[in-house]
């Protein structure tokens, strides 16, 4: 293996960890310490990746970002009805590849710098970009309830946001059941 992809599969392997931590303590209570910690790396050759703490958020935002594009695509590309399009989306999310991607979004919220607010608003602007159509349809089709679509994402996209806060490892049974629980409360 050459030396500059053993660096890449390094920096995917400390963002990796990172997007754990980061969603687990949030950002001010992570530090570059836990992030070496939860890499198995000594703090001194996380540095020699990156040079702050803020150099990792960034990567992190990026990568949650290109995985969102990469998500939402799928979305575009799969056919069916709406409510199975969000039973995916919504499953998609909430399952354990992608949560840290959405959580790193939310952890992020709460920082005040405007380079981290733009990429929130990128990525809300992405995401409802996308359902607005799916939600559309659902509602014309009679699957998603009769109301403003842009209110229903939005109540949508909150209770989401509840589920990815919950600490708990879900099995695909449970999975599987807050999936259905949280469209069933958009489905007409």
């Amino acid at each position: 293996m050459n030396s500059i992809r053993v660096q890449n599969l390094r920096k995917e392997e400390i963002i990796t960890a990172a997007l754990k931590v980061f969603s687990e303590n949030g950002f001010e209570n992570t530090t570059m310490q836990k992030i070496a910690n939860e890499t198995g790396l000594s703090k001194g050759l996380l540095y020699h990746y990156f040079s702050s703490k803020k150099d990792i958020v960034q990567a992190c935002l990026d990568w949650a970002m290109e995985d969102t594009q990469s998500l939402m695509g799928e979305l575009e590309r799969s056919k069916g009805k709406s409510i199975e399009k969000l039973m995916y989306f919504t499953k998609s999310s909430l399952s354990s590849k992608r949560r840290n991607s959405f959580k790193i979004i939310q952890s992020l919220i709460k920082i005040d710098e405007s380079k981290n607010k733009r990429y929130i608003e990128q990525f809300s602007q992405l995401v409802e970009e996308k359902l607005l159509p799916i939600f559309a349809e659902g509602i014309m089709n009679g699957e998603i309830v009769n109301r403003d679509p842009v209110k229903t994402i939005d109540l949508y996209l909150t209770v989401l946001s509840g589920l990815l806060q919950e600490e708990i490892t879900w099995g695909e049974e449970d999975l599987n059941w807050n999936t259905e629980r949280l469209i069933k409360i958009i489905k007409n």
